[in-house]
């Protein structure tokens, strides 16, 4: 064989570019710890005290209020801390009215933060829930399930949003219960494609209904790993299979108790890399996070005070009538929700003794996250009050109702065959574009369209007038798009009460 310089000068090649390979490797991995290190933050003493064991956070939907337990002396206890405006989080207090002396956590906080599930330890073993009062945490209620459970152990309920299905860890596998129409919930039922050998716990459903991580030892995970998966189809027993999240989220040591707000920006785990286990605010990719929500900030007001008012808020999905309900807080009137995107929404608050006020939202092009502020006015039942239905679609220059209207109408009629002694007028009113003779005639159509809805649903036919005023009554400027929105309307006035 002939060795000339052309065999040499490949020789020296691959060599060089094997160990520039194996050097390149190693500057990515110390790039990648250290990226890691970067977005994976220990939340220091304020959360994490040195001298105690600090697990079970979990998060509230805006991300500014974390609860967690803390094994101090013997037992766990509950814990709270708040974002501050500097970023930073508050010391840490013990929430002494869920604690007793057996092992206290939060599982779960409702989208409307009023709410919360805690574990059960009053005196038994169990899911229970509470409520936000002036005093403070209500006494703590069991949630009941067809068959009593005697042995819990990891279960760590989360909720759908609209409270209606429970996903849980149960005899280390993750399962899912449905409400039942007599509120009870049926038995832990294991989903299949989530489950192996190991040991499956701490499950989370993200604010998207759809996004699932929890924590297992299978699916290849090098010790117990957080993974996702997403849901296939409406039945809650179909899912992807589980992916593993990765670093900077898992490490070769323990991570649970994976929690994330509706933003997205951070998660927050429990892990035990640093030894005695700690709770870490980490950044997650982006590809591993739930798919984007619009977060509403509210407040409930009377129209006439302008002072907050205790009521329920509903949302629902117009199309499918899919119905939520959230209580506003008992002092401030502030209420929280968070909606998914791909549907439009109708809000509306109830509350004895006035009219219910309704807003609507189109979240069908909905790419990133979004907050809102929503106020919403409630009008006493009083004489001569008028609201609009804002939540009554009709297309264009047609005065049919839509389907997606009916959930607005469906509430008024409950509201007029509560209150018998009630005369109303159904005015329909139009903006000043076009044939004046025929957005009168559009106007009296579309009233009469709405009366007929609620004569229907049982309301008599004496107790309604119904009226067109075309273009007689804006309440707004007929200049912008905006303006002549608000003046294509169909309106509710009390005539007798």
């Amino acid at each position: 064989m002939v060795i000339n310089n052309w065999h040499i000068y490949c020789f020296i090649f691959e060599l060089n570019f094997e160990h520039f390979m194996k050097f390149l490797s190693v500057i990515l991995i110390i790039f990648g710890y250290l990226q890691a290190q970067q977005t994976r933050i220990n939340m220091g003493p304020n959360i994490n005290d040195p001298k105690a064991t600090d697990c079970y956070p979990n998060i509230s939907p805006d991300g500014k209020t974390l609860y967690f337990s803390r094994q101090l002396n013997g037992n766990y206890d509950i814990y709270v801390s708040n974002l501050q405006p500097d970023g930073t989080w508050s010391l840490a207090e013990p929430i002494n009215e869920l604690n007793n002396e057996k092992d206290n956590y939060v599982f779960y906080v409702f989208p409307d933060g009023n709410n919360l599930l805690v574990n059960g330890a009053y005196p038994e073993k169990g899911i229970c829930k509470t409520t936000i009062s002036k005093n403070g945490w209500s006494k703590p209620e069991y949630l009941e399930f067809e068959e009593p459970i005697k042995e819990w152990d990891n279960h760590n309920p989360k909720l759908s949003r609209d409270g209606k299905v429970m996903i849980l860890s149960f005899n280390r596998d993750i399962q899912v219960s449905f409400l039942q129409p007599n509120q009870k919930w049926t038995n832990p039922e294991k989903i299949s494609s989530l489950s192996t050998p190991d040991n499956e716990f701490t499950p989370y459903l993200a604010a998207d209904d759809k996004t699932l991580y929890f924590s297992t030892a299978g699916f290849g995970a090098s010790s117990q790993d957080i993974f996702v998966t997403k849901r296939l189809d409406d039945t809650w027993k179909n899912w992807s299979k589980p992916e593993n999240v990765g670093p900077p989220v898992n490490s070769s040591d323990w991570e649970t108790f994976f929690v994330i707000p509706v933003n997205g920006d951070y998660s927050f785990v429990y892990s035990l890399r640093e030894g005695g286990g700690d709770i870490f605010m980490i950044k997650i990719a982006q590809e591993m996070k739930p798919e984007p929500v619009l977060v509403i900030n509210g407040t409930v007001l009377n129209k006439k005070t302008n002072q907050p008012i205790k009521a329920t808020v509903i949302y629902e999905d117009l199309n499918k009538k899919n119905v939520l309900t959230s209580k506003t807080h008992p002092i401030t009137g502030k209420y929280k929700m968070v909606l998914s995107k791909g549907a439009k929404y109708g809000i509306s608050a109830n509350a004895e003794g006035f009219l219910p006020i309704s807003e609507n939202l189109d979240l069908t092009q909905l790419n990133e996250y979004q907050e809102k502020e929503v106020t919403l006015y409630l009008t006493p039942i009083e004489k001569g009050q008028s609201i609009t239905l804002n939540n009554i679609f009709f297309d264009v220059g047609k005065y049919d109702l839509k389907k997606e209207s009916e959930a607005e109408l469906d509430r008024l009629a409950e509201i007029l065959l509560s209150q018998k002694n009630i005369k109303i007028e159904i005015s329909g009113h139009t903006d000043n574009r076009g044939d004046e003779q025929a957005n009168l005639v559009l106007s009296k159509n579309r009233a009469m369209a709405v009366t007929n809805y609620l004569i229907s649903k049982g309301v008599s036919k004496d107790r309604i007038i119904s009226k067109g005023y075309g273009k007689s009554k804006p309440v707004s400027s007929n200049d912008t798009d905006e303006g002549r929105q608000k003046n294509r309307r169909v309106e509710f006035t009390i005539l007798e009460k």
